[in-house]
């Protein structure tokens, strides 16, 4: 027994199962029409009798699946560029129906929901078939407004960016993929900005940017999928996403812009894969991160990466970094000990600065300078102590990956004025150098063990 189903489905029924596509068996195989079995899956019958399921879909009172039992609603749907009718699910997966093509020689040359969730389906000879309210699969879906800005390119347009919000008022926002028949390509400047009430939203893969401020402020959300065709989160873009606890981005994202996750501090976990090449100044300032593991595609960080997040435990950072910036773990307290990757030829002033809990770094051979307060565990000066807390609590242990000449030619950050007394220094402790054997001599050595500096 057939399901009840939203118009979107009859109405393409109509559309495909009538005069554009019967009798096309002298042609490819087409879509000759669809229905809805008794488990609420959308079947596609083409003209040579093979039958391709789609899957659950929306029920005739807005919910998903069968008459709202279960699976997934359609969140988009369009023609690609082989004339492949393809439909974008609610849960994330696409299929494809195969080509649209009309007996006649009319088939249908594109098809998308517009701003107002109304199937269009645009025919080779101009015409268009306004199927009606496709509900985009989910009650979250049903009756959303997007408003949205041409994205030009060669004096064209290319595609879309969504700019803002309409008459929406669900919390689970899902983006379309498509508009006007061409790809949604960036969530633009301020498109969410301080959106209160959004708790989840679904990008799809056609989407490169995520632009300046496009969720700043959205307290509430707590939940971010993002397609594996991000290239680019802009600045601030989730800055104060407070609700915010842990996001995967893909491997085609190449830049995290600056303050682009400040002040998320539900924030405890986030995945990032090789390809990525720049981090922006601050962009985990104030977050509620516990462990971060830099891709070693990372070149170039901007400063106070990590500025203020006392929940840091745990960093694995880029090995192709040139240089530690300033500011970096400012304020990490939660940090024990951290390893500096080879290629690093300088630590900026302040890097590791007041650090309550830093025991030990692990510096590279080639190192040249540590910046005045480059490594200091508390933020006050180190030399004087006092009898409950002598100069030695306030230093930090030093493995090196060199030789003793080698340490001695690093520039260590110490200044003095014209009297000779030291006005800037570090809190660098006892020097270890680095043997994979056990040395017969007597000295300061270390190695690894189960991936941890140990002393000999």
């Amino acid at each position: 027994m057939k399901r009840r189903i939203t118009a979107l489905i009859m109405a393409m029924g109509l559309a495909f199962g009538g005069t554009l596509l019967a009798g096309c068996a002298d042609k490819a195989p087409s879509i000759k029409s669809l229905e809805i079995n008794g488990q609420g899956e959308l079947l596609v019958i083409m003209t040579d009798g093979t039958v391709s399921n789609l899957g659950k879909v929306k029920g005739e009172d807005g919910s998903d699946g069968a008459d709202g039992q279960n699976g997934a609603g359609i969140a988009s749907v369009y023609v690609n560029g082989d004339g492949v009718l393809v439909f974008n699910f609610t849960d994330g997966t696409s299929k494809e129906a195969g080509k649209v093509v009309g007996n006649d020689g009319v088939g249908v040359k594109s098809a998308y929901i517009d701003s107002n969730s109304n199937l269009i389906i645009v025919l080779s000879d101009g015409q268009t078939i306004n199927c009606g309210n496709a509900g985009g699969g989910t009650p979250s879906q049903a009756g959303e407004n997007f408003y949205f800005a041409e994205a030009e390119k060669n004096g064209e347009t290319a595609g879309y960016i969504v700019r803002d919000l309409g008459s929406i008022s669900y919390p689970d926002i899902i983006v379309p993929s498509h508009y006007r028949d061409k790809p949604v390509v960036s969530v633009g400047e301020n498109a969410f900005f301080n959106c209160k009430y959004i708790t989840s939203v679904t990008l799809p893969g056609t989407v490169e940017a995520i632009d300046y401020c496009a969720f700043w402020g959205c307290t509430r959300l707590k939940s971010v999928t993002v397609g594996n065709g991000l290239k680019r989160i802009g600045d601030s873009a989730f800055n104060e996403n407070t609700a915010l606890e842990s996001i995967s981005l893909p491997a085609s994202l190449e830049s995290i812009g600056e303050s682009a996750f400040a002040g998320c501090t539900a924030l405890t976990s986030i995945t990032l894969s090789e390809g990525l090449k720049s981090i922006g100044v601050s962009a985990f300032t104030g977050c509620g991160l516990e462990s971060f593991v830099m891709p070693d595609s990372v070149e170039t960080l901007g400063f106070g990466l990590f500025m203020n997040t006392p929940s840091l435990k745990e960093v694995k950072l880029s090995a192709n970094l040139k240089e530690l910036p300033s500011h970096t773990f400012t304020g990490c307290h939660g940090i024990q000990g951290i390893e500096i990757g080879n290629n690093v030829k300088t630590i900026k002033y302040s890097a590791m600065f007041d650090m309550a809990m830093l025991e030990y770094v692990v510096l590279p051979a080639g190192l040249e300078t540590i910046e005045p307060f480059g490594i200091t565990k508390v933020g006050f000066p180190i030399d004087g102590g006092t009898p409950d807390k002598p100069v030695s609590v306030y230093r930090i242990d030093v493995f090196y990956k060199g030789d003793e000449d080698g340490w001695d030619a690093v520039d260590k950050g110490e200044r003095k004025d014209a009297e000779g007394n030291v006005t800037q220094t570090n809190a660098l402790g006892d020097v270890y150098f680095y043997s994979e054997e056990k040395p017969s001599a007597e000295g300061n050595y270390w190695h690894y063990a189960d991936g941890k500096p140990v002393k000999w």
